[in-house]
C-alpha cells in the first residue's frame, strides 16, 4: 500500500475509512498500483514483509483555518485491525480526542504462523491459513520458497495444492530440513488461485543447536615471575562433541588500561543532574591530561576510531533481526561490546570532542548552581550538602592531579565558601553539645569530606578556620577508629595530612591487617569485621584504603595487590572506577 490521506473529518462517513467508536468516521483514502507481469508473462506477486505493530507517530500537527489536520503515512502490511488515536489540546489544556479503528484485508490473504527462529537439526513444520473472503471458490498452489539473503538465491521450494470454498479458510504445513551450520534464511510463503494471489516474506535465523562456552584462566605475573597453566581441562574436558575450539591469549602488559576503559561510562551522562555533569567534566578532563601527558597514546585511540564495519554484514540495517541474532547468540554480541569500548574510548579522548563535552558540562553545572554556591540534585530543586561536596571533591582532584578546572573556577570558589559555610555550622553545634555533656559527638561524613577537600587542595585548606580545623582534628584523634572501612582510611588520611602520624598509622596499620590477599584476586577486603558504608559499595572503599596505605605505610607490595583487585573488577563488570 501506499501511502494514506487521512483527514479528521468527524462529518463524513465513508465504507473506506476509519470507524469511529461515536458513530462519525474519519475519511480514508487508499492507493494501492496494479497488478503487473514479469517478463515471461508469469503474474507478480507482491510480497508482505513490512508488519510493523505500529504504522506512525506524530507527536506534534498544525490544523488549518477550519481546525482540520491532515497527514499521510505508509500502513504496514500486516493484514489486520488498526487502531487509530488522536489527542488534541490547547495551551489551557482543553482537549479533545478520538480513536477510530480500521481493517486491512484483502479478499484473499495468506497468514504463515512463522517461528521466531528454528535451530540445527531441528525437524519444524511451518502451517499457513489460506483465508478466501470472496465470494468465489479458489483453487491453487501454496508455495514456500527458502532465500539466502546475502545472493537472493532459492534454496529450495516447496509447493501444495489448496482448495477453499468461498468465505473459507484452509491450512497447509510445509516441512523443513535445517542445515548443518547456522545462518538465516529468507522464508517467502506466496499462494495463487485463478484471479487471486497473496503472499507474505519473513527473516528465519537458524541458530545453532550448540551452546558457546567461555572458559577463562586469569593469571597474574607481577614482574619477572613466571608460571606454568594446565590446559588439559578445557574443551569441556576435551569432549568429542565440542566444536569450534579457539584459544585465546590476551595479554595487558599495562593493566592501567582496564582502568581507562572506565571513563567513556562517566564521559557521557545518561542523567541531567549536577552529579552526572560534574563526572562527565571529571573524566573529560582527565582524558585530557593523560593525552597530553603520553602524546603517543592518542595514535592508539585515532587508529580504534578509524575502524568501522559491523558483524552483522548486509543484514546490519534490519533492527529487529540482528536484536534477535544478538539476543540468541550473546558471545557476538560480546565482541560488538568490545569494539564499541574502543570506539568509546577513541572518541573520548578526542581532543575536540572533550572540550565541546567540556563546555557542555560547564554550562550545564552553571545553571544547576544556586546563587549560595551549592548545587542542586536536579534543576529546580534546593542546594544540596551533600551533592556540592561530592562535585567539589571531584575538582579538587583534578586540580591535584594537574587537570585544568578553569571554566568552573568561579562555581568552584562559590562552592566551597557554601561548604565552608556548612562546616562552620556543624562546628558551632558541636561545641555546642559539648556544653550540654556530649563530648562524644564527632564530625559527621559531610565535614569529613570537607577536610578530606582542605587536604587535596592547600588553597582551600589556607581560608579554613584554623579553630574549627584543629577541633575536628583532635575529635578524629582521640576517637576510636572507625567501624567501616572507608571512614577508617578517609580519618587516616586526615590525620597524616595534618602531621598525626601515630594515630594515622595505626589506622592505616589495622586497615591492612583487616585485608585478605590472594595470587589471582590481589588484596581486598573479606570479613565482618571489616565493614562497609551504608551503601555497601566495595570500589570507594577500595580505592581509600589504597591512598591510605600508599600516603603512611609506604608498603609498595600491599598496595599493587590492592590495585590488581580493584582492576579486576574491572574485567567483570561495565562499571566506572572512581
Amino acid at each position: 500500500m501506499k501511502p494514506a490521506a487521512i483527514s479528521l473529518d468527524a462529518e463524513t462517513l465513508s465504507d473506506d475509512g476509519f470507524e469511529v467508536e461515536d458513530g462519525s468516521s474519519i475519511e480514508a483514502v487508499f492507493e494501492c498500483s496494479d497488478a503487473v507481469a514479469l517478463d515471461d508473462g508469469s503474474p507478480y506477486v507482491p510480497l508482505r514483509q513490512n508488519f510493523a505493530e505500529t504504522a506512525f507517530f506524530y507527536p506534534a500537527l498544525r490544523t488549518d483555518r477550519n481546525g482540520v489536520v491532515s497527514l499521510s503515512f505508509t500502513l504496514p502490511e500486516s493484514l489486520t485491525e488498526w487502531k487509530f488515536m488522536g489527542l488534541a489540546h490547547t495551551r489551557g489544556m482543553d482537549y479533545g480526542q478520538i480513536t477510530a479503528r480500521a481493517k486491512a484485508v484483502k479478499p484473499f490473504m495468506v497468514q504463515p504462523n512463522m517461528p521466531r527462529f528454528i535451530r540445527v537439526n531441528d525437524k519444524p513444520v511451518i502451517s499457513t491459513g489460506i483465508i478466501n473472503l470472496s465470494e468465489e471458490n479458489i483453487r491453487g498452489t501454496a508455495r514456500m520458497e527458502l532465500v539466502d539473503p546475502q545472493t537472493n538465491r532459492i534454496l529450495s521450494t516447496r509447493e501444495h495444492e489448496f482448495s477453499a470454498a468461498a468465505g473459507a479458510t484452509v491450512s497447509v504445513s510445509f516441512d523443513l530440513e535445517t542445515p548443518d551450520e547456522a545462518t538465516v534464511w529468507i522464508c517467502r510463503i506466496i499462494a495463487e488461485g485463478g484471479n487471486f494471489s497473496d503472499g507474505e516474506q519473513h527473516y528465519l535465523p537458524v541458530l545453532s543447536d550448540k551452546q558457546w562456552v567461555t572458559e577463562a584462566i586469569p593469571v597474574q605475573l607481577n614482574g619477572a615471575e613466571s608460571k606454568s597453566v594446565a590446559l588439559d581441562g578445557l574443551f569441556n574436558d576435551g569432549s568429542k562433541t565440542a566444536t569450534d575450539k579457539r584459544l585465546t591469549v590476551e595479554l595487558t602488559a599495562n593493566p592501567d588500561w582496564y582502568a581507562i576503559q572506565a571513563l567513556p561510562v562517566i564521559g557521557n551522562p545518561l542523567n541531567e543532574d549536577a552529579l552526572s555533569w560534574a563526572g562527565a567534566y571529571y573524566a573529560n578532563s582527565l582524558s585530557t591530561t593523560i593525552i597530553n601527558t603520553h602524546p603517543r597514546i592518542r595514535q592508539v585511540f585515532e587508529s580504534w576510531k578509524a575502524q568501522g564495519g559491523s558483524s552483522s554484514g548486509n543484514l546490519s540495517d534490519k533492527e529487529d533481526l540482528k536484536d534477535l541474532l544478538l539476543k540468541e547468540t550473546p558471545w557476538l554480541a560480546d565482541a560488538l561490546n568490545e569494539t564499541e569500548q574502543k570506539r568509546s574510548i577513541a572518541l573520548l579522548f578526542d581532543l575536540n570532542t572533550m572540550g565541546n563535552r567540556n563546555q557542555v558540562a560547564a554550562s550545564r553545572l552553571e545553571t544547576l548552581q544556586l546563587p549560595d554556591g551549592s548545587w542542586s540534585w536536579y534543576k529546580g530543586m534546593s542546594g544540596n550538602r551533600y551533592v556540592t561536596t561530592r562535585i567539589v571533591e571531584m575538582l579538587a582532584r583534578l586540580r591535584t592531579m594537574g587537570a585544568s578546572v578553569a571554566p568552573l573556577q568561579g562555581m568552584y570558589e562559590k562552592a566551597v565558601n557554601y561548604l565552608h559555610t556548612q562546616w562552620l555550622d556543624e562546628y558551632r553545634q558541636m561545641k555546642e553539645s559539648e556544653k550540654k555533656g556530649d563530648k562524644d559527638r564527632l564530625p559527621g561524613e559531610q565535614s569529613l569530606h570537607y577536610l578530606y577537600i582542605c587536604a587535596l587542595d592547600a588553597q582551600v585548606a589556607k581560608r579554613a578556620d584554623k579553630t574549627a580545623y584543629s577541633y575536628m582534628i583532635g575529635k578524629l584523634e582521640a576517637a576510636p577508629p572507625a567501624d567501616a572501612i572507608y571512614d577508617r582510611a578517609l580519618i587516616a588520611t586526615l590525620l597524616h595530612k595534618a602531621g598525626k602520624t601515630t594515630k594515622a598509622n595505626e589506622l592505616a596499620r589495622s586497615i591492612l591487617e583487616y585485608s585478605v590477599a590472594t595470587s589471582g584476586m590481589g588484596r581486598y577486603f573479606d570479613t565482618p569485621k571489616a565493614r562497609y558504608p551504608r551503601n555497601s559499595y566495595r570500589i570507594p572503599t577500595q580505592v581509600a584504603a589504597i591512598e591510605a596505605l600508599s600516603d603512611i605505610l609506604k608498603e609498595p607490595l600491599a598496595v599493587a595487590e590492592m590495585k590488581q583487585w580493584l582492576l579486576k573488577q574491572k574485567q567483570v563488570q561495565a562499571g566506572t572506577i572512581r
